[in-house]
């Protein structure tokens, strides 16, 4: 382990990732992975079928300009629910929560190794964050009852949040003040 260690999550262009500033009604959910086994999606897909709530998910892979648009297309994504990979901890969100958040998108995802380490470092996120399936269900049930001022309040904060913390600009900040305390 290295002496005095500092924490630094990926910055993502959020001059690119544009907010529609729109809500469906009802709300729509949408999961589309990069890898359905690294993302826990076989689980995700069957609580969604479950609910009485709009669902879209795919597991083709597309360009990433296709990807960005279908995540424009919906209100809520489900990014991850896999608290193990390769028989090791996982569950921690990456870099499609942050374009999400981006987009604009309320996001659901997990955090679940982190100890903390993540709001010590930048503060605690306006992340939905679960550790299980009736996690997953509660959440999604919740926001479905929302009415569509509180969904574009939510979708607002996201939206602050990775421009505020995990911009290119903020993330050249915190590198700048980090390399700076060396």
């Amino acid at each position: 382990t290295a002496p005095n260690p500092k924490y630094l999550v990926g910055a993502i262009d959020t001059d690119l990732l544009q907010p529609t500033g729109e809500c469906s009604t009802p709300i729509k959910f949408g999961h589309y992975p990069s890898s359905k086994d690294v993302k826990g999606s076989l689980d995700i897909v069957n609580v969604m079928q479950s609910l009485p709530v709009q669902f879209k998910y795919s597991f083709d892979r597309v360009s990433y300009p296709e990807q960005i648009e279908r995540i424009k297309e919906i209100d809520v994504y489900i990014e991850l629910m896999a608290s193990t990979q390769g028989g090791k901890p996982y569950g921690s969100f990456g870099i499609t929560c942050l374009e999400a958040a981006a987009l604009g998108k309320i996001v659901i995802t997990q955090n679940l190794n982190d100890n903390g380490l993540y709001n010590e470092t930048y503060d605690i996120p306006p992340i939905n964050f679960i550790k299980n399936k009736e996690d997953l269900k509660k959440v999604v049930l919740g926001l479905d009852n929302y009415s569509d001022s509180f969904i574009l309040g939510q979708q607002m904060l996201t939206r602050n949040w990775v421009v505020n913390n995990h911009s290119y600009e903020a993330t050249g900040k915190r590198l700048i003040k980090i390399l700076n305390g060396l």
